[in-house]
């Protein structure tokens, strides 16, 4: 019993990772990094070629501390990541 049950997890579990990586992907929207196919391309998008502080700015904000890691696009919202220090330390 424990066996066929182990093998019916084993089984989803594969099957669950085939679909996530053969499956349809939205790419329209960036949730991971280096984009939806994780090439660093987008087949739906138009992005301008050239900007500048004046030039195909949309809109631009100052934010706190300091991050490294990439934007999710995602409809009409941008998902970033910061680390502010506060200069607390842990119990």
């Amino acid at each position: 019993m424990k066996i066929k049950l182990l093998v019916i997890i084993l089984l989803s579990i594969g099957g669950i990772a085939i679909s996530q990586m053969t499956g349809p992907r939205n790419v329209q929207y960036w949730a991971q990094w280096r984009g939806p196919l994780a090439t660093g391309e987008s087949t739906t998008a138009t992005p301008p070629v050239q900007w500048s502080e004046t030039t195909n700015i949309r809109w631009k904000i100052a934010i706190p501390g300091k991050g490294l890691s990439t934007p999710v696009v995602w409809q009409d919202k941008v998902f970033i990541t910061t680390a502010i220090n506060l200069n607390k330390t842990a119990d």
